[in-house]
């Protein structure tokens, strides 16, 4: 709250206690109710002490449909002469920017290009607009550029200021607000679409994107108060005005590329030397301290790599460094390097040491958890799916040294998590099938005299389709033979009727151990249809002694509580 908020409600408190004895008041007193009555109108309830009533807002005093009729010139004049009421209810300019945010989307090309007339606007309207640009840029309407370049190249030279202890709550405190949207639309432009912005403006986007790169937002203190614990810098980065503009950097170099390419004159970083000269000075501590900033180069580097291999080797030690005074910067970058991208054998070529450095920094707990993810969990994805691809082996084999040093419950996630993928994955390579199987087999083997609760995420590959049935049931079965749940029980219930239909013995046998092994005796009563249709299957095999064992499992479940399938045998 600032200052003027505070001042406004002192003289709305003192005008509700004034008009309890209006009818008393004289001289000075009486001047001053009069002209806080003239300012707020008459106060509710003044009797009262406290009460409770609902507002919704900010609101605006015109509607999208009215600001659209107007037109661009007619909304621009309306903004100059509208003067807000300054009721804590009342129509104020964030309501209105808001709204006007809606009508621009809705009529992008027309307001591009009046978007020169919007100079002079205060900051609100100004980033109400460029929002509304990127709204329409997002869903694929084009527009304009030239005057909204315009635009954006008087916003940057607009004063920066963080100050904003005496200014209205409800309008933008400064530039800041409108240069980030002016980021944020730079990368919506940037995209490969109808919306794109014309090539031959690369100069003057350029400059100012340069411009925003040196924002001063985040400062040390705001990444200090609203970072650590509270935001991760990857989702900080995005909400910063310097952060945002760094991802623009990104994109508009693979803009440049697009369309260099496009004429066969793309030269890697080359061609972009203005891009390579301010990513190399923001990876400097002392010109750039921000944690949120070095996110950014980890978030991307995949295309860093794809574009020039040897530039991105080179950038390497700086945006992952060794050094254990910097190891908060390696966190910021690995963190959302490994949350936001798959596994790519190239760029583990690149990375093979910043991936041994994350492996052993497991041992100390490192790496904050942010929204998007967990880097370890993600860790322990991309090491696996080295190994079964042959990217990793012997003494540089990541993948075991993580799996000694992981936590249970996160070698329980990982194996859950190739599950996830097995399923999504209708086929694999004979030599990665027979690496996944060796892998699998390599764990089963390291967890035999120690830890078997992470083996219960098996749970997840009974989903997968490109595994051989009989081979899968007769791991679900060595794990529950180690008195292992196997987690997702969903999974392994929804599995059992397609396998029972090759392997029924097998699977009776791995359905009665899951009843076995289900500590608390519910885990099938969400997948009753499926054990249903599996005893079926098995109940009705030519084999003897597999519809013995389905029906001994019938009169075991029974005996639990579970009596909706004794209808199956015919002494039910």
């Amino acid at each position: 709250m600032t200052a003027a908020d505070l001042a406004r409600r002192e003289d709305y408190w003192r005008l509700q206690r004034y008009s309890l004895i209006a009818e008393h008041l004289d001289g000075e007193p009486r001047r001053l109710y009069e002209k806080l009555r003239a300012e707020y109108g008459e106060p509710d309830h003044p009797t009262f002490l406290s009460y409770t009533r609902s507002w919704t807002g900010p609101t605006s005093p015109f509607s999208s449909e009215e600001l659209r009729e107007m037109g661009p010139h007619g909304v621009v004049r309306v903004l100059r002469e509208w003067t807000p009421p300054g009721g804590p209810e009342d129509p104020s300019p964030e309501g209105l920017g808001r709204i006007l945010e809606q009508a621009v989307a809705a009529a992008a090309a027309d307001f591009a290009a009046a978007a020169g007339e919007f100079k002079g606007l205060e900051p609100t309207y100004v980033r109400a607009l460029l929002g509304g640009l990127a709204d329409a840029a997002k869903e694929g309407t084009p527009f304009p550029w030239s005057s909204v370049l315009e635009l954006c190249g008087w916003v940057v030279a607009q004063p920066r200021s963080d100050q904003d202890a005496d200014r209205d709550a409800g309008r933008d405190p400064h530039w800041g607000w409108a240069r980030k949207q002016v980021a944020g639309l730079f990368s919506r432009g940037f995209a490969e679409g109808a919306p794109q912005i014309p090539y031959a403006e690369r100069q003057r986007v350029w400059g100012i994107l340069a411009v925003l790169a040196e924002d001063p937002d985040p400062t040390p203190e705001h990444e200090e108060r609203y970072g650590g614990d509270n935001m991760d810098p990857a989702t900080l980065s995005i909400n910063t005005t310097r952060g945002e503009a760094m991802h623009a950097v990104v994109r508009y170099t693979l803009w440049v590329e697009r369309t260099l390419t496009e004429s066969g004159r793309f030269a890697a970083t080359a061609s972009v030397p203005e891009v390579e000269s301010l990513l190399k000075r923001h990876l400097d501590p002392t010109i750039d301290p921000s944690l949120a900033i070095r996110s950014v180069y980890g978030q991307w580097f995949p295309q860093f790599v794809r574009m020039d291999r040897e530039w991105a080797r080179q950038l390497a030690p700086d945006v992952f460094p060794q050094e254990p005074q910097f190891g908060t910067y390696f966190d910021a970058a690995w963190g959302a390097y490994i949350v936001f991208n798959r596994a790519f054998t190239d760029v583990f070529d690149v990375l093979r040491d910043a991936y041994a450095i994350a492996t052993e920094r497991l041992k100390v707990g490192s790496g904050h958890t942010p929204f998007a993810g967990d880097p370890r969990e993600r860790l322990g994805d991309h090491l696996l799916t080295y190994r079964i691809l042959g990217a990793t082996s012997g003494s540089e084999d990541l993948f075991a040294t993580f799996w000694q040093q992981a936590a249970p419950d996160l070698r329980r996630e990982v194996l859950t998590h190739a599950g996830w993928s097995l399923e999504k994955t209708p086929e694999l390579e004979p030599s990665v099938r027979d690496r996944l199987i060796a892998t699998w087999e390599w764990i089963l083997e390291a967890v035999s005299s120690g830890e078997t609760a992470p083996l219960a995420g098996f749970g997840a590959w009974l989903g997968t389709a490109a595994l051989d049935g009989g081979w899968l049931l007769r791991q679900a079965r060595a794990v529950l033979e180690r008195d292992v749940h196997l987690e997702p029980d969903f999974v392994v219930y929804g599995a059992l009727p397609q396998l029972a239909r090759e392997h029924p013995r097998e699977v009776v046998e791995v359905l009665r151990r899951m009843v076995l092994t289900d500590a608390e005796g519910w885990s099938l009563h969400g997948s009753t249809d499926e054990v249903r249709e599996t005893l079926r299957i098995a109940l009705a095999d030519d084999d003897a002694e597999t519809r013995g064992s389905a029906e001994a499992l019938v009169h075991l479940l029974g005996a639990r509580g579970m009596t909706m399938f004794r209808d199956l045998v015919s002494d039910g």
